[in-house]
């Protein structure tokens, strides 16, 4: 019998943190789960502790690759996975303690392409604490993913991360939807959103299956260089295009929302580091041009552009940004800085 889920767990020398992330899955697993981790060129202890595991637990299967980068590492996974659904858990993260259990217990009442649920950062705030439920205003049962997503958007209930998500494996395998190994950076959002392009129906399990270690100094989340920003702002063109170009205009307003919180997120990260010129503020405001050609209701559903949009009212283009971006680093510098001292 083929297992319900598969977990794929890349893994690029992360051996100190290894071990917890197996642990918390090792002993809630039956024969309804395969782990599958790929040990991608680790040049620490990371293959040992995978083999390890391997050997004691029947469920683990582990492949040794060359460096290639996550995305290849979780494609080669997702390539030998046989589950039905497949769950991308990164190696320095855990799982929480009824996680499996439950989300094979609702996979057998609701035939779903996608399961959402909850996440908890590790060393910061938590998120919003409104119920998943509350929002839909209904009891869990199986949902029109397009109908809703607006919704689940505007109370930021979809993140850009893989992880807190499982799916059906024969919709990534029948849409050709793998991690582009191109990008350097946004692979996660880039992912999603060609995910979110197919989807028809999902449930969201308003409780927390994944705990995301956010602070790992090496870990991608921390690395902002100035590679990994233009990597996000090619995701970031590369699938406004695509959705102004290739999809029906009554669909194209929804699809555009997600890709609008990449949006106001990593434009005060450009002007962070200095990379604001004319070019840049001309690629921001073609993207922003589509946003207003599609009508899309950014100030309903994404409190940075409330924001901008105040500001842009009374401001050319240029002013604009760069004042949106200035208050927006402030502000995140002040969360940074009251993180700290509550650590």
């Amino acid at each position: 019998m083929s297992p319900a889920i598969s977990i794929i767990i890349p893994a690029f020398n992360i051996a100190e943190y290894l071990t917890a992330c197996l642990d918390s899955i090792a002993y809630q697993v039956n024969d309804e789960v395969e782990v599958i981790i790929v040990n991608d060129g680790s040049t620490d202890n990371t293959g040992n502790v995978a083999n390890s595991y391997a050997f004691n637990y029947d469920f683990i299967k582990v492949l040794h690759q060359s460096n290639q980068g996550v995305s290849a590492a979780r494609n080669r996974g997702l390539i030998e996975a046989q589950g039905a659904y497949v769950w991308f858990i990164d190696g320095d993260d855990l799982i929480a303690d009824n996680a499996l259990n439950a989300l094979i217990t609702n996979l057998h009442h609701y035939d779903v392409d996608i399961v959402f649920f909850r996440y908890h950062n590790f060393y910061r705030f938590h998120g919003s604490t409104t119920s998943v439920q509350q929002i839909l205003n209904t009891p869990l049962k199986a949902m029109h993913f397009e109908s809703w997503l607006p919704k689940l958007l505007k109370f930021r209930h979809l993140s850009y991360s893989a992880c807190d998500k499982i799916i059906k494996r024969h919709i990534l395998l029948n849409n050709n939807i793998t991690f582009k190994t191109a990008l350097k950076a946004a692979e996660d959002y880039y992912w999603n959103y060609e995910v979110f392009r197919v989807l028809k129906s999902f449930i969201f399990i308003d409780e927390i299956f994944y705990h995301y270690r956010k602070s790992r100094v090496g870990s991608a989340t921390t690395v902002n260089s100035k590679g990994h920003l233009f990597a996000t702002l090619q995701a970031l063109e590369s699938s406004v295009n695509e959705i102004t170009i290739n999809t029906k205009k009554s669909n194209a307003k929804t699809q555009l929302l997600y890709s609008s919180q990449l949006f106001f997120y990593n434009l005060p990260e450009f002007y962070k580091s200095g990379l604001i010129d004319k070019e840049i503020e001309q690629r921001f405001f073609s993207i922003y041009n589509a946003y207003n050609m599609h009508q899309v209701p950014l100030s309903d559903y994404n409190s940075g552009a409330k924001t901008f949009d105040k500001l842009y009212r009374v401001l050319p283009w240029r002013y604009a940004i760069r004042l949106y971006s200035q208050l927006i680093n402030i502000r995140r510098y002040l969360q940074s800085t009251l993180l700290k001292q509550t650590k």
